[in-house]
C-alpha cells in the first residue's frame, strides 16, 4: 500500500513539473524578444517573476520610429493557468494598434477583449504611450500599482 502510494505521488510530482515546464515556456514565449529600436531613446528591460510561473507580464509595441507603447501588467495566480492568461494578454494588446497613442483606448480595448474569459481571474495593467518627437508622456493603469515615479522637485 505504500509502495501504491508513493508511485503515486511520484506520478503526480512528474505530472506537476511537466505543467510548468509548459508554462515556463509560455510564458518565455509572449514576452519581447527584441525592445524596439528607436533614434535617441536607450531601453533595457529585465524579466524576474517572484515565482518560477507567475502571471506577469510586459510587452513594448513602436507603430513607427517616433512612439512606443509599454505595457505591464499581473494576471492574478501562478502556473500553467496565469501564463495562458497572459497569453492572451499579449493578444489584446496587440489588437490595440490603432490606439497605442491612447493608454487610456488601450486599456480599455484590452478590457472589453478580455471581458468574461478571465473565469475566476483578474489583471491588473499600466500603460503609457511616449511620442519622442514632443517628449509627450501618456499613462494610464487599472488596479496596477505606478509604473514609476518622477523625481520632486
Amino acid at each position: 500500500m505504500a509502495a501504491n502510494r508513493f508511485s503515486g505521488n511520484e506520478a503526480r510530482l512528474r505530472s506537476l513539473e511537466h505543467e510548468l515546464e509548459i508554462a515556463r515556456r509560455i510564458q518565455s514565449s509572449i514576452l519581447p524578444r527584441a525592445l524596439p529600436s528607436i533614434r535617441g531613446l536607450e531601453m533595457a528591460a529585465r524579466y524576474v517573476p517572484m515565482a518560477s510561473v507567475a502571471g506577469d507580464f510586459y510587452d513594448i509595441l513602436a507603430p513607427d520610429e517616433r512612439h512606443l507603447c509599454l505595457l505591464v501588467a499581473d494576471v492574478s495566480g501562478h502556473g500553467l493557468g496565469a501564463a495562458i492568461l497572459a497569453s492572451m494578454l499579449k493578444i489584446a494588446f496587440a489588437s490595440q494598434q490603432d490606439d497605442l497613442h491612447d493608454p487610456d483606448r488601450v486599456l480599455s480595448g484590452m478590457n472589453r477583449a478580455l471581458s468574461g474569459k478571465l473565469e475566476n481571474n483578474f489583471v491588473t495593467a499600466a500603460c503609457l504611450s511616449l511620442d519622442i518627437d514632443t517628449g509627450n508622456l501618456r499613462y494610464a493603469a487599472a488596479g496596477h500599482p505606478p509604473m514609476f515615479s518622477l523625481p520632486k522637485g
